[in-house]
């Protein structure tokens, strides 16, 4: 704007220089003054004032007069200028440093969104993780529970089935040391029955009924022939039926045991892990609600900024077309005005050295008018 402005000033410059170094007559200056409009208001002016015989001191006081306004004027219009110049660069570079402040708080918060966006990407996968490693400490929770119940129920079964059959046994025995030590079969007789139902009952409802077969049926033998050695035979057998049962619940609540304590450690291995995986989840879902958040504040940041920056830029463009408006307005007047003061420089020249021709030319001119 200022380089516009000086080619200006340098360009009616050189036409006012070339004016001053060019030798003319009255009648061409008078021409040349003529052909712009204030000259030839100016002429027309000096006309009127010769035709009526006016003293040339007069117009050369006006034409004095008329110089130091638009000197004045120039000085002024130079002053506002320099004040228009200075409120617009102000202006501007107001505007420049508010659109370098809302671009570097955008980027801030595009850059900020991005790396919330992130951490929301790896949260989110830490959280399926986290409750696909939930569901399956449930499940396992919940199979070891059930393999649990089905082992204590088996094993309560088997010693419920075991303590049956020792009940059903010890009376077999007891029968048999009866007969052992003399009692007649006539006297047990309905005894042998009796335990002959239990045994029977009890091979019904038992998963090894197989092994009272032999037993109920040397009870049945016994019935014809009881001797000592037969008695003593099956009572043997008996015997040894029970303390294999005895053994076999002895052992069977050792591997209860076992697997109680076993599935308990187990158990409280799970609730752990459980408690600790609903810890994280808990912490994870809190996380992504707090990146939604941010990411949800920084897009609405973005949006506002979006639109102050294009206020900002507007604002900008507008005042920069306004302040080359007001350059140009200057240039153009400042332009003018130089022609004028030249066009009074010069008459006022022609005044001081050529008064006489120059009286004579705008009285031709003024004779010629009024034909």
């Amino acid at each position: 704007m200022k380089v516009l402005l000086c080619l200006a000033l340098c360009g009616v410059l050189a036409f006012a220089g070339s004016i001053r170094r060019a030798e003319f007559d009255a009648h061409t200056v008078l021409s040349e003054i003529d052909q712009h409009p204030f000259g030839n208001a100016l002429v027309s002016l000096i006309a009127v004032h010769l035709s009526t015989n006016g003293p040339l001191e007069e117009i050369v006081v006006l034409l004095n007069q008329l110089r130091a306004g638009l000197t004045k004027s120039q000085e002024e219009d130079d002053e506002n200028n320099r004040t228009n110049q200075a409120s617009c660069e102000e202006n501007i570079r107001n505007f420049q440093n508010q659109i370098s402040t809302l671009t570097a708080q955008r980027n801030e918060n595009i850059k900020l969104r991005d790396i919330t966006q992130a951490s929301l990407n790896v949260a989110e996968k830490d959280l399926r993780e986290t409750i696909n490693a939930l569901n399956l400490n449930q499940q396992r929770l919940t199979q070891g529970q059930a393999q649990r119940d089905q082992e204590h129920n088996e094993y309560t079964n088997a010693l419920a089935e075991h303590q049956q059959g020792i009940k059903a046994l010890d009376g077999a025995i007891q029968l048999l040391n009866h007969l052992q030590s003399g009692t007649s079969f006539i006297q047990l007789k309905k005894r042998f029955e009796r335990v002959t139902a239990e045994l029977l009952e009890t091979q019904k409802s038992s998963r090894n009924g197989h092994l009272y077969s032999p037993l109920i049926q040397a009870l049945a033998d016994l019935a014809s022939k009881a001797t000592p050695e037969m008695i003593a035979k099956i009572l043997k057998l008996f015997n040894e039926l029970r303390t294999a049962f005895a053994r076999d619940s002895q052992v069977a609540t050792q591997i209860e045991n076992k697997q109680q304590e076993s599935w308990t450690s187990l158990k409280v291995d799970l609730e752990t892990e459980r408690d600790a995986l609903q810890e994280k989840r808990t912490n994870l879902e809190r996380q992504i609600e707090g990146y939604r958040a941010i990411i949800e504040d920084c897009n609405r940041n973005i949006e506002y900024l979006t639109k102050q920056l294009e206020l900002a830029t507007e604002n900008l463009n507008a005042t920069v077309e306004h302040c080359e408006k007001l350059s140009a307005t200057y240039v153009s007047r400042n332009e003018e005005r130089v022609r004028e003061l030249e066009i009074i420089g010069r008459v006022l020249e022609f005044f001081e050295k050529r008064a006489k021709g120059f009286s004579d030319s705008v009285k031709q001119r003024v004779e010629g008018a009024s034909l």
